[in-house]
């Protein structure tokens, strides 16, 4: 029938303008919340990218690379989850609301209230932004006036939102601001890489290149040959972990007070990584674990921080990790980087692997007994009843661990060269303390100040440093950061302690008459050590004061403290008045660190706890 034809064609006719209308509604409702996904994004990520760049105290401490490799990523993410959290529930409200309006335009009511709930629940899913609550709320409320052709007239703002004519603002702001952090960040992506390397327990006095009597260290003394060895140089603490908090953060222990095994390094400490990082380094460490793991804080600033522990098959940390460290040192030959290499090697227990162990003991069984199935453990040794045949046994030992571990660096330093970037690289080679073998009746470290145990070797080579030189002066730990800034043109920090030692870059000497500054024992009241070109004065607590005279006893036997009263009390006036100088800064919290079980593991295999 006609009539019949006609009304099918009416009724086609109109549900084809339906479904005209419901996508031009799912178009504007798409652009609606595009626009509004990356304006509320931009917002929210600016916002929480300043709070925990603010947070971890990197604009206090004008880090402004490191504020914008946090601002950045967390802008970007903001606007992604934004944008997502708008369109998808979006592509499914919209059709239903344009179904609804076409029957009912009340029904945008429910689908107000509706668009709320999905909201609160996606969020709660989605993204951890608690303050996202109200403005998921406010687009559920925004979002029917941006369809509604009546309130789109009263509101032309929203209109123009509605349409998508706003939709370049943000776009353009957003590639503005990513474009100017990555211009900021290329511009400071030239300089010379750095390797810091640091052997735990490793004596100055028992390298060939510091005039040792055995051939213990033949590629540590090749290094030494192409750059600078500093003959006295001194740590600031006898044992890890306030001696490699003073080198990365150059300062005294007094200071940044992580004196013990229950503190770590906070937040509000700014160590060497994360300079360099603000400096668009690469950063990565290999280290042994221990009271180095990440659980005491030096792991800041560092991208990659291996840990391992200093268990496995004995203590040989290096040999662990050394094809890791040499596969990334190929995927950085291009990049700028930082690397900071630290190895339990030479610490006890002592039992560098075959025929290392026995490398030098030339068969003697005078110290046989000693040996356990992990080696030889000092700590668990009455230092008292031993014999000089028993210690000679054990140094024997020391220096096996020594020379195992310079064969190690070997495979690095050649790795440097076959990757050609050996001249571009910056190498500085120290220990966190020495390690006494009865000169003072004990084993180990951990104790006073003694120059067995914090006598350390000090190396750097590179580029801007001088070949072939041995650097007679004092020099200290907290001397190492500032001497790297002043290297990188880097404007040396308020709270950094040390002092840059490149005028040997020009061949001239620094401060010929420098006084050196160590610590001892664990806690706030350990011992404390001046020590001078003639004297070392060393202040107990609780116990008599000692005076040694270094010109004619260099190794700290006799103590003359009687005998030269005045030179004492003006030596310990000097060091009280130092200690209460450096002492005054800006207050920095060392945090409390949680020992668990995996860590105490770890300290019961290196002797510090039994």
């Amino acid at each position: 029938m006609p009539w019949l034809t006609l009304f099918e064609e009416d009724f086609q006719m109109e549900e084809k303008k339906k479904i005209k209308s419901i996508m031009n509604d799912i178009i504007k409702g798409i652009k609606f919340a595009l626009v509004f996904g990356l304006n509320i994004g931009f917002t929210i990520g600016i916002v929480k990218g300043i709070s925990l760049a603010y947070s971890n105290g990197y604009l206090q401490e004008s880090l402004y690379n490191l504020a914008l490799g946090i601002i950045q990523p967390t802008l970007n993410s903001a606007i992604l989850k934004s944008v997502i959290l708008a369109i998808v529930p979006v592509l499914f409200i919209t059709i239903l609301v344009s179904i609804i309006r076409t029957y009912r335009e009340s029904g945008l009511a429910f689908i107000s209230s509706l668009i709320i709930l999905l909201y609160i629940a996606s969020f709660r899913r989605i993204t951890p932004f608690n303050y996202l609550l109200f403005i998921l709320i406010l687009y559920g409320l925004l979002y029917p006036i941006g369809i509604s052709a009546k309130l789109q007239e009263k509101f032309s703002f929203l209109n123009k939102l509605a349409n998508g004519k706003l939709i370049l603002a943000p776009i353009i702001l957003i590639l503005i601001c990513n474009g100017f952090i990555y211009s900021y960040r290329l511009s400071r992506s030239k300089g010379p890489n750095i390797i810091l390397i640091s052997i735990d327990a490793l004596r100055a006095d028992h390298l060939s290149c510091y005039g040792y009597h055995r051939n213990t260290s033949p590629n540590i003394d090749r290094l030494a040959s192409q750059g600078v060895l500093f003959k006295n140089a001194f740590s600031q603490a006898t044992w890890t972990i306030p001696s490699h908090t003073s080198i990365f953060l150059s300062q005294y222990v007094w200071r940044h007070k992580v004196d013990n095994p229950d503190k770590r390094l906070g937040n509000s400490f700014t160590t060497l990584a994360e300079i360099l990082k603000d400096r668009n380094y690469t950063t990565c460490a290999f280290i042994g674990g221990g009271y180095l793991s990440t659980r005491y804080g030096f792991n800041q600033g560092f991208e990659i921080y291996d840990d391992g522990s200093p268990r496995r098959r004995g203590y040989h940390e290096i040999s662990s990790c050394i094809n890791k460290l040499l596969s990334w040192l190929e995927s950085v030959r291009n990049k700028k980087f930082f690397l900071f290499i630290h190895t339990y090697d030479v610490h006890a227990p002592y039992n560098p692997p075959s025929p290392y162990f026995d490398l030098y003991t030339k068969g003697r069984c005078e110290g046989e007994h000693l040996r356990t199935s992990r080696g030889i453990i000092p700590g668990k040794l009455d230092a008292s009843k031993l014999t000089i045949e028993e210690i000679d046994y054990i140094i024997a030992v020391y220096d096996g661990g020594i020379n195992y571990m310079d064969d190690q660096l070997g495979k690095i330093f050649e790795k440097l060269d076959q990757l050609d970037i050996n001249d571009n690289t910056i190498i500085i080679l120290t220990a966190d303390h020495g390690e006494a073998f009865k000169e003072h009746g004990k084993l180990g470290h951990r104790g006073k100040p003694y120059i067995e145990e914090i006598h350390v070797p000090l190396i750097m080579k590179g580029p801007g440093i001088p070949r072939n030189r041995i650097y007679e002066n004092f020099v200290q730990h907290i001397d190492i950061v500032p001497t790297i800034l002043e290297i990188l043109n880097i404007p040396q920090r308020e709270e950094i302690q040390g002092r840059g030692i490149l005028p040997l870059r020009n061949n001239c000497e620094i401060e010929e008459h420098f006084t050196t500054y160590s610590w001892g024992g664990s806690g706030a009241q350990g011992p404390v050590s001046l020590r001078t070109r003639q004297w070392t004065y060393i202040m107990n607590h609780n116990r008599p004061d000692e005076l040694y005279d270094r010109i004619n006893d260099p190794k700290e036997q006799n103590n003359i403290i009687k005998k030269r009263p005045l030179i004492a009390q003006e030596l310990k006036e000097e060091l009280k008045d130092f200690i209460a100088l450096t002492s005054e800064a800006k207050p920095q919290v060392a945090e409390k660190v949680h020992i668990d079980e995996e860590l105490k593991e770890q300290l019961k295999l290196l002797g510090y706890l039994h």
